[in-house]
């Protein structure tokens, strides 16, 4: 009974198309052609979905294996500034220094593949197109463990302890600053949470890289005025002057 009704409308549609002058097979065609292309769209986005899911995660998997290398040879740069007297004589451990300031410098442009620049007008305009800008705080930690090591010696014992305390700091940036890039309820934004200079939860970030910054450049006769890093820096100045008791 059912189907003859379906049958009955059906005829009597296709009776008053035809009346119309309508050609019944060219609408129906277009129809299909219409649902044809509206589940073609669907499944289209669909797959564009899932490939930048996989780009993400693909992109923090990577970013991870970079951030775990990178650890490690700040920790062998630590361990080489507390004992390497007594491991090394000074010749394997100009060697080692040596070594270790290659491998940062290359993990540092690796780097950039995963933390671009910030954006800034001003800052290194004159530079390459991934050299412009500020460098995410992630970036400025492990640029702050070559600057050390450049500075490092094999005589230079008294200040050892406090060389190692600047780098576990610098190491302990760095592990904060994957562990929130790498955070799933922040992996949607991971194009751009490093465009985004002053919000709330990259200040704290952004401070204390100042902060290292400017620790680094009074303990070495201003290293990073001579190359031209200042970075966060002058942020922190303003900040610490904002946090200082007027006197």
């Amino acid at each position: 009974m059912q189907g003859t009704d379906i049958q009955e409308i059906l005829s009597r549609l296709s009776a008053t198309l035809e009346g119309a002058g309508l050609d019944v097979v060219a609408i129906v065609s277009a129809i299909i052609a219409l649902l044809g292309a509206y589940f073609s769209w669907r499944e289209t986005r669909k797959q564009r979905k899932l490939k930048l899911e996989t780009m993400r995660r693909e992109l923090d998997h990577s970013s991870l294996n970079w951030g775990c290398e990178v650890i490690e040879l700040v920790a062998r740069a630590e361990t080489l500034i507390m004992h390497g007297q007594s491991h090394y004589g000074e010749r394997e451990f100009e060697s080692q220094r040596q070594t270790l300031m290659s491998e940062l410098s290359a993990m540092i442009d690796q780097g950039r593949f995963y933390f671009p620049n910030v954006e800034d007008e001003t800052h290194g305009a004159e530079k390459e197109g991934a050299y412009q800008g500020k460098r995410p705080p992630v970036l400025d930690a492990v640029v702050y463990v070559y600057y050390e090591l450049s500075e490092a010696s094999y005589r230079k014992t008294q200040q050892k302890s406090e060389v190692c305390e600047f780098l576990k700091s610098c190491r302990r940036l760095l592990v904060s600053e994957l562990q929130s890039h790498l955070d799933p309820k922040t992996r949607n934004a991971v194009i751009e949470r490093f465009n985004h200079r002053m919000e709330d939860q990259r200040e704290d970030a952004i401070y204390r890289a100042g902060q290292l910054g400017l620790e680094i450049n009074n303990r070495h006769a201003g290293i990073l005025t001579h190359k031209n890093d200042a970075g966060w820096t002058f942020y922190a100045q303003e900040r610490n002057k904002t946090l200082s008791p007027s006197g």
